[in-house]
């Protein structure tokens, strides 16, 4: 039973999840009661019966696709769990949709502005939607705030648009030597 697929009624929002799921997302398996429809619910309230609640049960979505819709469905009702939001962007991100994982990366820059690694993902996305010169802003903020990780900088594809910049060059040029007289 526990990997079987069940719709799960928030009150708000229909969504398609297994108990493993639930697990995942952190629903405490105890809230989820089973009533009378055979639908799982959060709470007592009746499931609605449309078409809208019906298609959001299905089980042709990858791992992926059924995070970005149930992180989706989430954002839509509230914004308040940032790592909910970390993880949509990074999903949209992954799934190539950089406008929205740029909109969502610009809200995380503001509610945390001291974490190096926002900063790192917003100059990505960034970057990716042509933004070149807030990316190289961000990517210096990101790197003035302790991201280090020069290997995954080289590596990452999404700052490909900006290899060829003379200043994205002379900001690894500079952080890098930086860094290196940190550890001696």
């Amino acid at each position: 039973m526990s990997g079987d697929p069940v719709g799960i009624w928030t009150g708000d929002a229909y969504l398609a999840m297994t108990l493993q799921g639930a697990a995942r997302y952190s629903i405490p398996v105890s809230k989820i009661s089973k009533n009378t429809t055979n639908v799982m619910t959060l709470s007592n309230e009746k499931p609605q019966k449309n078409a809208k609640a019906c298609q959001a049960f299905r089980l042709d979505l990858t791992q992926d696709e059924f995070d970005r819709e149930f992180f989706g469905q989430i954002l839509e009702h509230s914004d308040g769990n940032t790592d909910v939001l970390r993880r949509q962007a990074e999903l949209l991100s992954r799934a190539g949709d950089h406008e929205m994982a740029l909109h969502l990366d610009r809200r995380l820059a503001d509610r945390c502005p001291d974490d190096p690694v926002v900063f790192y993902n917003l100059a990505c996305s960034l970057s990716m939607t042509g933004l070149v010169g807030e990316a190289i802003e961000a990517l210096s903020r990101a790197l003035t705030q302790g991201y280090n990780d020069f290997a995954h900088i080289e590596a990452d594809a999404d700052l490909d648009p900006l290899r060829d910049l003379p200043s994205f060059q002379e900001l690894l040029r500079r952080r890098m030597t930086d860094n290196d007289l940190r550890i001696i």
